[in-house]
């Protein structure tokens, strides 16, 4: 996961953590890798654990599921992108709270969605993204990097905080060389697409929070075979 604020200011490990949390002004935004909840019984079980974990949005990846919108129980909505591929698919789950907010979502391509948020005149960008697998060319890497850059440029015009998460299927490491973009807090030996994750975060000057925060190892993992 990205972040990039509304102020440019250096950004270290020790600016993250509970003693630089303002009170009141704490919300929770996740992503999860579904592998499918293309029906309705899986959305609304789905929408359970989505309650009660806290979140106000959840990007999802690999929904398998058809464009469209709908209320689920909880009175969330989940908001489905087109998709071309047969395999795939994005969504945002979004708690019933921030609906009002909500300004707009948009399908950027079949691998990355936006959901842009304007809380009086405070506004909020997630990008939710699914990246090529390391068994990709790397034409199709290479055009997905090319596609988050446009649309995060895009919105950085804006005076607005952005998100960007999701699948990247990439395994980063850890550097306290590379702050503030990359943490000592990341786990594996970087890969390929690890590479080309660090190197947009560097151009892009966010910074990948994922190795930021201290976890204990069996929580640093996202992704099981």
């Amino acid at each position: 996961m990205f972040g990039r604020s509304t102020k440019d200011t250096e950004i270290t490990e020790a600016s993250y953590g509970p003693k630089n949390r303002r009170k009141g002004n704490d919300f929770h935004i996740g992503s999860l890798n579904v592998r499918s909840i293309s029906d309705q019984s899986k959305a609304e079980a789905f929408d359970l654990l989505a309650v009660n974990s806290g979140c106000k949005v959840i990007a999802l990846q690999e929904t398998k599921r058809k464009e469209g919108e709908w209320v689920l129980s909880s009175g969330a909505e989940l908001i489905c992108t087109r998709r071309e591929a047969r395999e795939g698919g994005l969504a945002f789950w979004i708690h019933k709270d921030w609906l009002d907010s909500l300004v707009e979502t948009k399908r950027e391509s079949d691998r990355i969605s936006t959901a842009s948020f304007d809380f009086h005149g405070s506004h909020l960008h997630v990008i939710n993204v699914y990246a090529p697998t390391s068994a990709a060319n790397e034409t199709q890497s290479d055009k997905f990097y090319k596609d988050l850059k446009k649309v995060y440029t895009r919105l950085s015009k804006w005076d607005s905080s952005i998100i960007i998460c999701g699948d990247f299927n990439a395994v980063v490491g850890c550097s306290s060389d590379d702050l503030p973009f990359v943490g000592g807090h990341g786990t594996g030996q970087r890969s390929d697409n690890g590479d080309r994750l660090v190197n947009f975060a560097f151009s892009s000057r966010v910074s990948i929070l994922n190795t930021i925060y201290p976890k204990r190892p069996n929580r640093k993992w996202t992704w099981i075979s």
